[in-house]
């Protein structure tokens, strides 16, 4: 095309134009006509290529998760399956962040999973209706500032058959009916009965920091566990008590 322009201009009769002055202005030209002429498809492209979509307005579609349904007679204490199925949750929905197994078939809100209180409520529920709190367990009823679940401490009657559970401590020995109260709504032994029993069953230092502990409280009186050690001769460890009550004494008469 450059060619023919410059044959042209040298027919006609004008100045012989040298091809170095005149490529530059048919290179503008050309580039001019170019750009006029011709299509650009970058447009088109790029609106069909992967870097347009990118710039293209595109809806977003936040994912809000739904709550949880957490049903408020459920957060009070422990439940099993029925009961959670009774207020429209499923074995599915146990699973959930929200709950947490104790063990058994029970469950528990997660926010009082923890809670002693939760934690025996549950644990009664699975064993017979005889069984009571002992130990440990019962003297933090008593509000003793003793462990309660480090186990759980449990007695039933001889001969009473229980499976074993995990982080629960059963003992088999005959519990009087005078020897059963109820502190926070659980069953547990005495107060005389719960520290005989600590007494006759924890090392000496142990036992005299409950006895004192209790006496402090005025839970009870020496002359109580003097007179239970008395009517109890055979029991396993009475020997221990009564060294303990002899321990315990002098700091009392302080």
């Amino acid at each position: 095309m450059v060619e023919r322009d410059l044959a042209k201009v040298e027919v006609a009769g004008s100045k012989p134009v040298s091809r170095s002055t005149f490529a530059p202005n048919v290179e503008c030209a050309a580039n001019r006509l170019s750009r006029d002429s011709i299509p650009s498809f970058e447009p088109l492209l790029t609106l069909n290529g992967q870097a347009a979509i990118s710039r293209m307005h595109r809806p977003r579609f936040w994912v809000v998760s739904r709550a949880p349904r957490i049903p408020d007679a459920l957060t009070m204490g422990p439940f099993n399956l029925e009961e959670a199925r009774r207020h429209g949750l499923t074995k599915d929905h146990l699973l959930g962040t929200s709950w947490r197994r104790l063990g058994g078939g029970y469950y528990a809100f997660r926010a009082i999973a923890d809670d002693p209180n939760v934690v025996l409520a549950a644990i009664i529920r699975r064993l017979p209706r005889t069984a009571v709190f002992s130990g440990r367990t019962a003297a933090w009823l008593h509000g003793l500032d003793l462990p309660p679940c480090e186990p759980v401490e449990v007695t039933v009657p001889l001969g009473c058959s229980t499976s074993r559970l995990v982080g629960v401590a059963v003992r088999r020995s005959t519990v009087d009916a005078g020897e059963t109260v109820t502190r926070r709504g659980q069953p547990a032994t005495s107060v005389v009965r719960t520290i005989a029993d600590l007494g006759r069953r924890l090392p000496p230092v142990e036992a005299v920091a409950a006895l004192d502990m209790a006496l402090h409280r005025k839970l009870l009186e020496l002359v109580d566990l003097r007179t239970w050690a008395g009517e109890h001769p055979r029991y396993r460890g009475v020997a221990r008590l009564r060294r303990a009550i002899e321990l315990a004494e002098p700091a009392t008469d302080l």
